[in-house]
């Protein structure tokens, strides 16, 4: 059975890859009509031999073989393969593109290559080349087939040149027609030039692919097979998707050292009872066998998860000379793989230098190097950053060597010269000194958790006086804010440069815990200088104990006293009234419940404003909104319901798989919801309405009214039983448990019960 690895390929990024091949028509070309020109015979049979393999004398046939991919899977799949018999002079074999071969297996299934390259060229009963499901299933297909290397089956010119060879001139024209147009699905036919570039280029990437992906699963004997080719027949390429070179020299130390294709030990007996450098001496020399995954994309790979790096995390400042000194000269590569995307043409195999960083950035909880972008790594970085990298760390141990952590991260607060960097990266680790942290080299690898049994007042309120730990994250954060605001321009990334510095340290104190520090909050909060920095005062002394300024604050929201921004060219007002939903709606008080209830009201000044907000937000498992974490706005989505006002947005289903709508502002594309995952239960289109919007968006937030999607059949009658339950239930509202969240699989971190 053919064996697809198809993985986390996840909607979103398919429309943006989509969209730029989508963009142009599919070209339709008469094949049945093609001749196969002089020229373009010549072309295809100066491709056998090399990089081609010559069919002639082979038998065409089907073997299995394995496939593996980049998350880590595997399986098997069954390829076309030419079958050559045993001679004198070498064993019976099975070729496939690219003079690539193995030993042929004992079983294996003959197959009819013409047929078979006849059967290709017959129309798809349900294809059609005006259609967008038909687009969007052959962009599909192509990502899937780049994710996997090998088991992307035969490209159309390789087929077109094999049949030239075997003499069917005519069905090698039809598939070379085909494949001038199907390889981009573009409107230009692909010249032979373009043909053969591709062609060399994709035979280059199956080479690569498949030796990374036998690598990662310690297939290495498979795996220098296909990077030998890589540099052998595509040297030039070999650089074009990661590291193919170093992986061929790593493979090779492998061999010399007979650990090639060898299981990872385990610790030795009586490790734990080593003194701290030997087992980091030990550790460190096994890194080559790290083989942390890559668990979603974009994505990176927690190097500190794999039980080698934790454990030389685990020993700590014993570990971190000869971390450096591995950082500076190792050249061997772990078993990790990072990529941008599993359907793009990049893999990068991870150096023991990455994890021997992600080991000592972790320890000394000090950043020296940060990806700039989800494909980046440290190990792409190259010589001059691995230089300057070690350096730093040189210059940061040869300070601190013998400093306790938390006076090494006060000395970096009180210090005037900090650059702004050093300055949040102390305030942070002292707020969050009972935390286990690791700082990795890839994006959304950093991780964090309590220290187990640790759950005590941290150990930095007490140690500092004069200034505390709290005065001293106080005082680096004004600092900072008078450099930024020194600055002359005046724009909204500096706005909003200013808002991440004030989050950072005010969040910092939070974390720390040390109440001494409210009386000064509670002082800043009347002279803050926007209403925003007003808020997080508030919201920090209330989060350190003291709910008096948020009390009073609420008072006046109440009373309709707070006065918002009113720049419409960035709509401040409607940000800035989420920022105060968002802080209500958290606190849980009766002062908080009582203001943000006066806001249901249409005589509140910021009533229509909010009403606004909540028509505009969207509901999706990652909370990114304020709007809806108190159940103040269920009151504003019932009145919403009675508004049967068209929106000019269609919702659609197309194909077997995709729901879809069209508005002004573009389309987007998804999954079928499960709700009318049944086509009986649903319309095939239908205009959306206000009141669709507002019930699709309580069926989500309220644990108790009916299930609800804009394409059911009975959605008038959904939404009239909505109505009757919120105006008899409504005084009924209250947060969902946590218990309750998981039990009815809510898509949001919160959500309300009606009973």
């Amino acid at each position: 059975m053919q064996f697809t690895l198809v993985n986390r390929i996840w909607v979103s990024t398919c429309l943006v890859f989509a969209a730029a091949i989508v963009a142009c028509p599919f070209f339709s070309q008469d094949a049945s009509s093609a001749q196969l020109s002089s020229d373009d015979r010549k072309m295809l049979l100066s491709l056998i031999g090399d990089p081609l393999t010559d069919p002639t004398e082979k038998q065409y046939c089907t073997v299995t073989i394995a496939a593996r991919s980049c998350w880590g899977s595997s399986g098997e799949f069954e390829t076309g393969a030419w079958y050559q018999p045993a001679s004198d002079m070498v064993s019976a074999r099975v070729y496939f593109l690219d003079n690539d071969w193995i030993s042929a297996p004992k079983e294996f299934k003959r197959r009819d290559f013409v047929d078979e390259s006849r059967s290709l060229l017959e129309p798809d009963a349900d294809s059609n080349d005006n259609n967008d499901d038909d687009d969007f299933r052959h962009i599909h297909r192509r990502m899937s087939a780049m994710s996997t290397g090998s088991a992307a089956g035969t490209p159309g010119i390789v087929r077109a040149a094999w049949l030239a060879k075997l003499g069917h001139n005519e069905l090698a024209a039809k598939t070379l027609a085909r494949a001038r147009i199907d390889e981009m699905r573009s409107e230009n036919a692909l010249t032979n030039e373009e043909l053969i570039k591709d062609l060399h280029i994709e035979l280059a990437w199956r080479a690569y692919a498949d030796g990374v992906h036998a690598y990662m699963q310690g297939a290495d004997e498979e795996s220098l097979r296909h990077i030998s080719r890589l540099n052998d027949k595509y040297a030039e390429l070999a650089a074009e998707f990661g590291n193919g070179k170093e992986l061929f020299a790593e493979l090779n130390r492998r061999k010399e050292a007979q650990t090639f294709g060898e299981a990872a030990p385990e610790k030795p007996i009586g490790f734990d009872h080593w003194e701290k450098s030997k087992q980091a001496h030990w550790l460190i020399g096994q890194l080559d066998q790290v083989d942390a995954r890559q668990y979603s994309q974009p994505g990176g790979v927690d190097l500190a998860s794999d039980w080698r790096v934790e454990a030389i995390i685990a020993i700590g400042d014993p570990a971190i000379d000869e971390l450096i000194d591995t950082l500076e000269q190792d050249t061997r590569l772990t078993r990790s793989v990072h990529f941008w995307r599993d359907f793009s043409r990049n893999r990068t195999v991870l150096s023991v230098r990455e994890a021997a960083l992600t080991a000592a950035m972790s320890i000394l909880k000090v950043r020296v190097f940060e990806p700039v972008a989800t494909g980046d790594n440290f190990t792409n970085r190259g010589h001059d950053k691995v230089a300057t990298t070690v350096a730093s760390l040189r210059r940061y141990w040869k300070k601190y060597r013998d400093t306790p952590f938390e006076n090494r991260m006060m000395d970096v607060l009180t210090n005037p010269a900090s650059d702004s960097e050093s300055l949040r990266e102390a305030a942070q680790n002292l707020a969050q000194m009972n935390e286990q942290r690791t700082l990795a080299t890839t994006v959304f690898s950093d991780t964090r958790r309590v220290k187990p049994g640790e759950i005590a007042a941290n150990p930095a309120i007490k140690k500092f006086t004069n200034p505390t730990s709290a005065e001293a994250i106080l005082a680096a954060m004004d600092r900072e804010l008078l450099r930024h605001d020194a600055q002359n321009d005046n724009d909204r990334l500096k706005d909003y440069e200013r808002q991440q510095i004030e989050d950072i340290y005010l969040q910092s104190l939070v974390q720390l815990g040390d109440d001494r520090i409210v009386t000064q909050l509670r002082q800043r909060c009347g002279s803050a200088n926007s209403l925003r920095l007003q808020c997080q005062l508030i919201q920090a002394t209330f989060e350190l104990g003291d709910a008096e300024s948020l009390n009073a604050f609420a008072a006046e929201f109440l009373n309709g006293k707070i006065r918002l921004s009113t720049n419409d060219e960035d709509d401040s007002e409607t940000t800035e009234l989420e920022g105060i939903v968002r802080m209500l709606g958290t606190a849980n008080t009766p002062s908080a419940d009582a203001a943000l209830a006066a806001l249901t009201l249409p005589n509140h000044p910021y009533f229509e404003v909010a009403a606004r907000g909540i028509q505009r937000a969207r509901i999706n498992w990652v909370d990114e909104t304020g709007w809806f974490v108190h159940p103040y706005c269920i009151a504003l989505l019932r009145r919403e319901l009675d508004d049967k006002t068209p929106t000019g947005t269609i919702a659609m289903i197309k194909g077997d798989e995709n729901y879809v709508e069209k508005s002004e502002e573009g389309t987007t594309s998804s999954n079928i919801p499960d709700v009318i995952a049944d086509p009986a239960s649903r319309r095939q289109q239908a205009e959306l309405r206000h009141c669709d919007i507002a019930g699709e968006k309580l069926s989500a937030l309220v644990i108790g009214l009916p299930e609800f999607h804009p394409l059911m059949k009975d959605v008038d009658q959904r939404l009239d039983s909505m109505r009757k339950l919120l105006d008899t239930k409504s005084g009924s509202l209250r947060r969902a448990t946590d218990e309750e969240l998981e039990q009815h699989d809510r898509i949001v971190w919160r959500a309300f019960v009606i009973e």
